[in-house]
């Protein structure tokens, strides 16, 4: 298992001991911290997204959507150097790292897509409130697919 999950009890009840192992468990191993740096290279990341899309498109004339484009891109550079240097600090199999960062990526933002779309179409939820929603539900996902997956350590042999 990547992490303790809560067990259901005898009767189908959620056993009390067990979840204080687990909240015990997430606050030693500081995912609480390191969900919080994550948050922060997010935000630089988005940051660095919104002023190359500004400086490209208001001084060099690029098209908003291609100057979008290079903002997302420098995005995804920066957060994997972030990621692999300040929030999980991972040095090995940088390639392979990159690569389901990449993938990741790709999937996140479809899920962001995905869910602003149906919060703001279906459930008629205002359009920027649906974006802030679906961006703060796979924050929680993106997190968690890059610490147990793209940068989860690997034990030496």
């Amino acid at each position: 298992m990547l992490f303790p999950l809560v067990k259901a009890a005898k009767n189908g009840k959620i056993n009390l001991l067990n979840q204080m192992y687990q909240m015990d468990f997430i606050l030693k191993n500081n995912h609480i911290k390191q969900f919080g740096i994550f948050l922060i290279g997010g935000g630089l990341g988005a940051l660095i997204n919104l002023a190359l899309t500004y400086l490209l498109t208001e001084f060099f004339g690029v098209w908003y959507m291609g100057a979008y484009s290079l903002g997302v891109c420098a995005n995804i550079i920066f957060n994997f150097w972030y990621h692999k240097n300040i929030t999980f600090k991972i040095q090995d199999k940088l390639r392979r790292r990159m690569v389901k960062f990449a993938l990741t990526n790709v999937f996140i933002g479809g899920g962001i897509m995905v869910l602003v779309y149906m919060l703001t179409e279906i459930l008629k939820v205002q359009y920027i409130l649906s974006g802030i929603i679906a961006i703060g539900l796979m924050s929680i996902i993106n997190f968690l697919i890059n610490k147990f997956w793209v940068f989860l350590r690997y034990e030496r042999n």
